[in-house]
């Protein structure tokens, strides 16, 4: 039988550090549905090559998600292709590089906190300094969009503020069509833009920035299609 949680009983209630030059921050594992907390040294967390929705050095403990499923994984290599042809249509490349790791060091340079997302894209990647095997807040150029995949998880619970803290332009929040067997029922399928305001918060939007014009309801439309429909193919091209 599958073990609920491989940390300690109370690690779930323990108190991680904030980001760098931040109070502390109390989260506990209702924080990440869908997730259960792993217990990962610093001196082992780079080599960890699971997947996780955060990790926080002070605890050690990543909030690790459920087994990847089909209708998980699908939105993040269906927004891929979408990209590559947006690209096309402009002339111009677009990086989408998966799932990898944004870090956030402490003042003495050690890894402070991680995150993983389903998604990254850079629209001019040219112009992008070439990271190693993370993308370091406060060091390198954050993505232009990140896309997170809810089936099981939630991150508006605290993974969403997270990004909030960390200066992320633009978050895409998708549920998809197909329910996974963890899913709350109350929560709907759909895509909500989130993008970072003047004043460092987060406002939820109908249409992207980063690709102007393209509403939440195509995006949501264009990842959850099984082959291309003639509205997402225009839209494309309009976006393009």
């Amino acid at each position: 039988m599958k073990s609920k949680s491989s940390a300690p009983a109370d690690a779930t209630h323990a108190l991680l550090s904030g980001p760098a030059q931040s109070s502390p921050v109390r989260f506990t594992e209702e924080d990440f549905p869908g997730c259960v907390p792993k217990r990962i040294p610093r001196r082992r967390i780079a080599d960890y090559d699971g997947r996780f929705e955060f990790w926080d050095a002070k605890a050690q403990i990543a909030m690790v998600c459920e087994p990847t499923s089909y209708y998980h994984e699908i939105p993040s290599q269906r927004l891929a292709r979408l990209t590559e042809r947006i690209a096309q249509y402009r002339g111009s490349a677009i990086d989408s590089c998966g799932t990898v790791d944004l870090l956030l060091r402490n003042e003495a340079g050690e890894r402070q906190r991680i995150l993983q997302a389903d998604q990254v894209l850079y629209l001019r990647p040219g112009q992008v300094e070439r990271w190693g095997h993370s993308i370091e807040v406060h060091k390198d150029r954050l993505p232009d969009v990140v896309l997170e995949v809810d089936n099981t998880t939630d991150v508006r619970r605290r993974k969403l503020g997270l990004y909030e803290e960390w200066g992320f332009p633009e978050i895409w929040v998708e549920v998809p069509d197909e329910p996974a067997r963890g899913r709350a029922k109350s929560r709907p399928s759909g895509l909500m833009v989130h993008l970072l305001g003047p004043d460092g918060r987060y406002r939820e939007a109908l249409v992207s920035e980063a690709f102007p014009g393209w509403t939440a309801r195509e995006i949501h439309a264009a990842l959850n299609e099984q082959s291309l429909s003639l509205d997402t193919l225009q839209a494309l091209e309009r976006v393009g």
